[in-house]
């Protein structure tokens, strides 16, 4: 699977697979999206997006051998989403979040990143051995907004070459 189409069935999926939508969802051009849209609709809340971070050499691991048509590459892609957080600040004391707004905020968190999971494992169709375990990192509440990133390496066998 190339990386483009690789992106655009990954985004597909998980948007799919996430309970509460988005107010928009994209292929970012590189890694750590901004944040800039955690608006909260009647309808939807927040944004999506997935993005190919490196591309390298050698699957698994990086290779030192010649690198031929036939070379796998390991292709780092980002799926991320943010949503708006619940428990900000407040302008008048006491200034700290309400304790249920930041448990609503770890709980929609959660519920997000096994949705993910569930897109990157159930729905993108990429075998087990063309992809190594991805990793979450949640992203903590910072301009009011709070999710998290997985990080995917996907084997990419494809051969960009073409025949004289």
């Amino acid at each position: 699977m190339q990386t483009l189409e690789a992106l655009r069935t990954l985004l597909e999926c998980a948007v799919t697979a996430i309970e509460t939508p988005v107010c928009r969802s994209f292929i970012n051009p590189g890694d750590g999206a901004a944040h800039d849209n955690c608006e909260k609709t009647a309808d939807s809340n927040g944004q999506l997006w997935v993005g190919n971070l490196t591309d390298t050499a050698g699957w698994p691991a990086l290779t030192s051998d010649p690198i031929t048509c036939a070379t796998p590459f390991a292709v780092s892609i980002e799926l991320g989403i943010v949503r708006c957080a619940q428990g900000k600040l407040k302008d008048t004391p006491p200034y700290i979040p309400d304790a249920e707004l930041v448990t609503a905020d770890a709980e929609q968190q959660q519920t997000d990143k096994q949705a993910l999971k569930t897109a990157i494992l159930c729905c993108w169709g990429v075998s087990g051995k063309d992809l190594l375990p991805p990793i979450w990192t949640p992203i903590n509440p910072q301009g009011g907004c709070v999710g998290g990133v997985w990080t995917i390496i996907l084997r990419d066998a494809s051969c960009v070459c073409t025949e004289s």
